[in-house]
């Protein structure tokens, strides 16, 4: 069993919830196996594996990527969006992303979005700058559009 397995998991891989080794991985094998033999093979491949890490050093990098404040004030936006706009406007939008400083606002109706669009557009913005003072731009999205 050791021959068809890398990385030290040969006891663990074949059993019903690990896998088995990709196409690539057996590729890989091949190759270093033509290049080295059967016995150097194994070894090359060891040594070139990803050292051992725990995982909180992998959430860590994560987690610094998330930006954990910008979640807190999308949530709290969309909780105070309809004392933010009113009524009327948040039966017809609502916010769905932030891409950077752009508030994306999904709206249901095409005439509803030319009406946000060029009447609404400067008052919502500064309403929505009140909880989330990052968003710098505002775009109108149709509903059920890929953002």
């Amino acid at each position: 069993m050791a021959d068809n397995f890398w990385g030290g998991q040969e006891d663990h891989r074949n059993k019903a919830k690990y896998r088995g080794n990709s196409r690539k991985e057996n590729q890989r094998k091949r190759l270093m196996e033509d290049l080295y033999g059967k016995d150097r093979a194994r070894l090359e491949m060891e040594a070139h594996q990803r050292p051992d890490c725990h995982i909180s050093g992998i959430l860590e990098g994560i987690m610094k990527d998330v930006n954990v404040d910008d979640r807190a004030q999308f949530s709290d936006l969309l909780a105070r969006w309809q004392e933010l706009v009113g009524q009327a406007v948040s039966t017809l939008c609502r916010p769905t992303a932030i891409n950077g400083s752009t508030l994306m606002i999904e709206v249901d109706h095409a005439s509803a979005m030319h009406v946000l669009e060029t009447y609404n557009k400067k008052d919502i913005l500064a309403r929505v700058k009140s909880v989330c003072a990052d968003i710098r731009y505002i775009k109108f999205v149709p509903s059920g559009s890929k953002i």
